[in-house]
């Protein structure tokens, strides 16, 4: 029972961490681009690259 308990907590933090991260670099693309001056392929790679 512990080892379940565990892994569901472990799975739910993992779950809240990607959603968080991807939500800040959701937030912060368009600017990277601007910042960086980067063409389309190259900010999708950059922002792929991040997740």
């Amino acid at each position: 029972m512990n080892k379940l308990y565990f892994w569901s907590i472990t799975s739910a933090r993992s779950g809240f961490l990607f959603g968080f991260d991807t939500m800040v670099i959701s937030g912060a693309e368009q600017k990277i681009q601007e910042l960086w001056k980067l063409s389309d392929g190259l900010h999708g790679l950059a922002i792929a690259s991040a997740l």
